[in-house]
């Protein structure tokens, strides 16, 4: 999967005419054994023994190391199963969201298809993250902002977030125009300065549109990474105060005509007060509504992923508690690629053919691309602090003989 997106992206900005010069690729293993397997797993066991302790209350479910990635309905399911072995009151919405590179998308993917395989249940899976992998993981070409059937019982939907900025701009240049305020100022501030992220709120609200539809009985939502998420699940409030200003200054310019006639002639627009009123009216009742829905435990639930490193448990834990806050429910957490000792010879074996395919592929389209690509080393724990930042800079910026 990993691949496949850099593929992607990597494409894409050279569609664009953005300069690229290398490829880095990340903890690249040149020794694969079951001592340095055995290590490996140890090492999770101490990051978990230590975090753990911090996320009291939370189902924790840790997912077992497996060999292969996992693409494909039937794959996802095995996974499903693995992440989650009862399915007890799955909510209508389901939210999942931690680090990056954690799982997310599988995860997400693996509950979709495994609510979808119990008898007479709907489910949509949508990805509201810039940089799908949904269809990725579900083996399927997915076109932005259409639903594709993957199953007679099963969804998919990669939201697109150009369409959805040019929608949100488009509708709130339209109620900004026709709710104009006597001052230009203020006319420009609604014009040029919409809430940040209102795109990702009209993502929100086309997830809200299918759960409305009641087509499906389960609606899951994979999110980008940590920030991003936490921006998007304050963005329903944040539309609402800025639908509340623009209604304010509606009003005032419906008393002041000599100023409501010259914007008109400025604009080409026509000012029709009460047109302005329903369009923000109906925006508000939208947004309360997805966040009445985002802040009700009995239907929306958030689902931690996380892996059983430093950095992502750290940033769990924060996650965890900025959830609390907002008052979002937050009660599981999964987390990915757990180690036993009965996989550390399976491990060994399988991460070197894995990576070998991996870095094939890498090796393939720096060539196609002209780049250079750069291999950093595995390293045996996280590299935090300015010491641990230092040994990845020397990895990444020291010159390597041309036999490297």
């Amino acid at each position: 999967l990993a691949a496949a997106e850099t593929e992607r992206v990597a494409r894409g900005l050279r569609s664009r005419g953005v300069s690229m010069r290398s490829l880095i690729v990340n903890r690249v293993v040149d020794r694969f054994d079951e001592e340095s397997a055995r290590r490996y797993a140890a090492g999770q066991r101490d990051t978990l023994n230590r975090a753990l302790p911090g996320l009291r209350g939370m189902r924790v479910t840790e997912v077992p190391y497996v060999d292969q990635e996992l693409v494909g309905r039937f794959a996802l399911e095995y996974f499903g199963r693995l992440a989650f072995p009862t399915l007890d009151d799955p909510k209508r919405l389901t939210i999942c969201g931690g680090k990056g590179g954690v799982g997310k998308t599988t995860t997400s993917a693996a509950l979709a298809a495994r609510l979808a395989s119990e008898p007479g249940k709907r489910v949509a899976v949508v990805s509201t993250d810039p940089a799908h992998s949904l269809g990725d993981a579900l083996d399927t070409s997915l076109p932005p902002g259409k639903v594709v059937a993957i199953t007679e019982s099963l969804d998919a939907l990669e939201v697109d977030g150009e369409a959805a900025a040019g929608k949100a701009s488009e509708f709130l240049r339209a109620s900004a125009l026709r709710s104009a305020a006597p001052q230009l100022a203020e006319l420009a501030d609604a014009l040029e300065t919409p809430p940040p992220g209102v795109d990702e709120l009209v993502s929100l609200l086309e997830v809200l549109d299918l759960l409305r539809t009641q087509r499906y009985d389960h609606v899951v939502v994979d999110t980008a990474p940590t920030g991003h998420a936490l921006r998007m699940l304050a963005l329903p409030e944040l539309l609402d105060d800025f639908a509340e200003r623009a209604a304010d200054a509606r009003d005032r310019l419906a008393r002041n005509p000599i100023v409501k006639a010259a914007l008109a002639s400025l604009t080409n627009v026509e000012i029709d007060a009460d047109l302005g009123a329903d369009a923000l009216r109906n925006l508000q009742d939208r947004a309360l509504a997805l966040d009445a829905l985002l802040h009700d435990p009995r239907q929306c639930e958030f689902i931690v992923v996380a892996a059983p490193t430093d950095l992502s448990m750290a940033e769990t834990t924060r996650l965890k508690r900025r959830l609390d806050e907002s008052g979002v429910a937050a009660e599981k957490l999964v987390v990915n690629g757990v180690l036993d000792d009965a996989q550390l010879d399976r491990f060994a074996e399988n991460a070197k053919r894995n990576q070998a395919d991996a870095l094939a592929t890498y090796d393939r389209l720096a060539a196609a691309l002209g780049l250079r690509l750069t291999l950093v080393p595995h390293f045996d724990s996280d590299l935090t602090g300015i010491y641990g930042l230092m040994a990845l800079a020397h990895a990444l910026f020291t010159p390597k003989p041309p036999s490297s």
